[in-house]
């Protein structure tokens, strides 16, 4: 679930980053709102100033533990299509040599993934 939380964040910033809004005012606005609980204030206070290390909980962690969900989900026959994506995310962070960077990392892919101009690159990718 909290990985779900992270996914929908990152998508959510870039959404509204490209269409005007400031990511860090997303991030406190839903932090403070509806979504007023830990996960959402702190994860997206590091998904919007793409503050990936140091590390809080590792994205190689991360992706095992969406790997297990997946293996136990199939093996009971739980259908779970949205952790298929979460899977592919984690995968692809990864493959591309993010295994060190806290799991919030995935917002990269998910900036990329929008053409977004305010992803980051090259070390602003670990700040």
């Amino acid at each position: 679930m909290i990985a779900s939380a992270i996914e929908t964040m990152a998508e959510a910033f870039v959404f509204g980053e490209k269409n005007g809004l400031s990511q860090k005012e997303l991030a406190e606005f839903c932090g403070s709102t509806i979504f007023s609980c830990p996960i959402y204030q702190n994860y997206g206070r590091f998904i919007a100033a793409r503050k990936f290390e140091p590390a809080g909980f590792r994205l190689a962690l991360g992706r095992k533990d969406v790997q297990l969900v997946a293996e136990t989900a199939r093996s009971s026959d739980v259908p779970m299509p949205f952790l298929a994506t979460l899977l592919n995310r984690f995968t692809s962070r990864v493959a591309k040599g993010g295994d060190e960077l806290d799991w919030t990392s995935i917002a990269i892919d998910v900036a990329d993934d929008a053409g977004s101009a305010g992803r980051p690159s090259g070390s602003e990718a670990a700040i």
